[in-house]
């Protein structure tokens, strides 16, 4: 399943941890198969969340999203009400300049007991091991023989050379918007 990071003002982060907001608007969708997990990085700056700006404070599944001119979302609000963006018309309107607007509808929200930093997240496209071992590794072209040759010696560390490439994946700056990701599973 994809994975996408996404930056959300604390405010509106507020909302969505106490269940008043489930629907986010954007100016685009992931172009991947849904469903898709979504993190949700409350921004810094502005209003303070009890440490929570500047962290992944939460994740949902995004199964679903509608593609919307500004003059559909009230009849839309009001056809799927259980769904609610919360936002007031005319910043609706500054937003998305008078341009359509995608609303992602978030489902199964979970939030962290322990909030996630940046470095909990690889860039999109990180290679897993295997994969970095045959493809960016130079010892793709020598024989199993050679390799195990040089394991046995010491002197070829496949597990040392790949946790230097994951350093260089990590997710170091907040997304514009959104962003593809991939969470680092070894970080509880």
């Amino acid at each position: 399943m994809e994975q996408v990071l996404i930056s959300i003002r604390p405010e509106w982060v507020e909302k969505i941890l106490n269940g008043e907001k489930n629907a986010e608007v954007r100016l685009n969708v992931p172009k991947c198969e849904l469903p898709c997990e979504v993190f949700i990085y409350c921004t810094k700056g502005g209003k303070k969340l009890q440490g929570l700006n500047g962290k992944a404070v939460a994740k949902f599944i995004l199964n679903e999203t509608e593609h919307l001119s500004l003059e559909n979302i009230k009849i839309f609000e009001s056809y799927m009400p259980e769904y609610r963006t919360c936002v007031p018309d005319k910043e609706m309107q500054l937003y998305s300049k008078g341009k359509d607007i995608d609303l992602w509808l978030m489902d199964s929200l979970e939030v962290f007991d322990t909030p996630k930093e940046l470095s909990d997240f690889y860039k999109n496209g990180t290679y897993t091991e295997n994969d970095y071992m045959f493809i960016c590794s130079p010892v793709f072209s020598w024989s199993a023989k050679d390799i195990r040759s040089l394991k046995r010696k010491g002197i070829l560390d496949i597990k040392s050379s790949y946790q230097d490439y994951l350093k260089t994946r990590v997710v170091t700056h907040a997304p514009q918007s959104w962003c593809y990701v991939k969470e680092n599973k070894n970080v509880q």
